[in-house]
């Protein structure tokens, strides 16, 4: 949605945006593949790679915008996950965010 790099041309919080846009979309990933996400045991990993300026420090708190909203929706027993946070220079597309999820299912 906002292409380019975080704290160069994408603000922190239009990159959190794009965050959430992208998990929105790991999740109907994974309902597709299990019909509902009533299946989901449990969020076991949460990994983001954050297209961001060199002297950019942030990428933690546009990932906290993705782990919070897992919590949000699955709650503290499910939605709580270990989570991987990398910052790089180039994305596919100029994307600024690109996210994958581990999810536990019954």
């Amino acid at each position: 949605i906002f292409p380019g790099r975080a704290g160069k041309d994408v603000t922190t919080e239009n990159a959190q945006r794009a965050t959430k846009a992208a998990l929105v979309n790991c999740l109907a990933a994974v309902k597709w593949i299990l019909g509902t996400l009533d299946k989901v045991k449990k969020i076991v990993r949460l990994n983001g790679q954050i297209c961001s300026a060199i002297d950019y420090h942030d990428q933690a708190k546009i990932m906290n915008a993705a782990s919070d909203m897992l919590v949000e929706i699955f709650g503290e027993e499910i939605g709580s996950h270990t989570r991987v946070t990398v910052g790089c220079l180039e994305l596919p597309m100029k994307a600024v965010v690109e996210l994958d999820l581990i999810v536990e299912f019954k």
